[in-house]
């Protein structure tokens, strides 16, 4: 009787083990978006990049690593992948459908350093906001934004740099987003704020997204004048 138990309970167990591993295995399911692999992201990147530039060394190495927070892919069916060393290290991508687009610069800075997906013009369609620094000369950091298209992407940044420091993307809810001053820890998503620089604010001009920043009123004087090519709040 045990023996026969012990058949029946073993059976049982390799039946549940062969369910999960076809659930496991069951590909996105009908108007979902399968999850791009990184080795997959890596072979699209490094053929975005020849394709930019085919005179670059074919010795060179594109290694990826994926930044994408979880409600980005979710809400936008798009991923972003960031270089982790190489000729191209920090370099931001973002890949939906297939194509690949840079986000920001990042030559001799961090690249992306936040992201968020909000509807900060409330018309229903979520933006894909980010924040991203550069500069081997002067370091300045932006914040700037993707509308993703059904052929493409449109584009927005705010019209000021932070001139040798950085700043970073924070949602409130889905309608407002702050941005902050803070030090960055050269983690994506990781930094410690020490400001509130303001709120971001997206409209539209001739047709085109217009993004920028309502600045808050209680700013510190060096955060003021970190504020580059801008008339100062």
């Amino acid at each position: 009787m045990c023996a026969r138990m012990f058949a029946v309970l073993a059976a049982l167990a390799v039946s549940l083990c062969a369910a999960s591993a076809e659930v496991s295995q069951k590909p996105a399911a009908a108007g979902e978006v399968a999850r791009l692999s990184v080795a997959d992201a890596e072979k699209a990147v490094r053929a975005h990049i020849f394709a930019q530039k085919p005179a670059m060394n074919p010795a060179a190495q594109f290694p990826l690593k994926e930044i994408t927070p979880d409600e980005v892919f979710k809400r936008l069916n798009c991923q972003v992948f960031q270089v982790t060393d190489g000729v191209a290290q920090c370099a931001s991508y973002l890949i939906r459908r297939g194509k690949v687009y840079p986000l920001g610069q990042s030559f001799g800075g961090s690249g992306v350093m936040s992201m968020c997906v909000a509807d900060l013009d409330k018309d229903s369609k979520p933006e894909l906001i980010y924040s991203f620094s550069f500069g081997s000369g002067i370091h300045r950091s932006h914040v700037a934004l993707c509308i993703l298209q059904p052929d493409g992407i449109e584009e927005a940044q705010v019209p000021f740099a932070y001139r040798d420091g950085d700043i970073f993307v924070k949602k409130t809810d889905d309608c407002n987003v702050s941005v902050e001053v803070g030090a960055f820890s050269q983690e994506f998503g990781k930094w410690t704020p020490k400001a509130t620089l303001g709120k971001l604010e997206l409209t539209t001009k001739d047709g085109k997204p217009v993004l920028d920043v309502k600045f808050a009123e209680d700013l510190p004087d060096a955060v003021r004048k970190a504020i580059w090519r801008a008339q100062a709040p």
